[in-house]
């Protein structure tokens, strides 16, 4: 499992944008994500064979209940992003 802290996250969907790539979080949605947020990618494929295209449970300012949204992304990007184990013992 993939997670990404909300400046990351702002930047590959910036990047995801300039790239022209189908999906990326609307600019309401990418500036009313929570600034101290962690965001957890929940599922991933590559797409076209040039990308990836990732789904997302994101934390937005003011609630505790999680947002979905669809980002696209390049291979580095995706590379770039924290993976995170499940430790059920502790």
């Amino acid at each position: 499992m993939k997670i990404a802290k909300t400046d990351q996250l702002a930047r590959i969907n910036h990047r995801a944008n300039e790239l022209q790539l189908n999906r990326a979080l609307s600019e309401y949605g990418c500036e009313n994500l929570d600034p101290d947020g962690i965001h957890v990618m929940w599922f991933s494929m590559i797409h076209n064979d040039d990308h990836m295209r990732t789904c997302w449970l994101l934390k937005m300012r003011g609630t505790n209940e999680p947002v979905n949204g669809d980002i696209d992304m390049t291979f580095d990007d995706y590379e770039s992003l924290a993976d995170y184990v499940y430790d059920k013992e502790k």
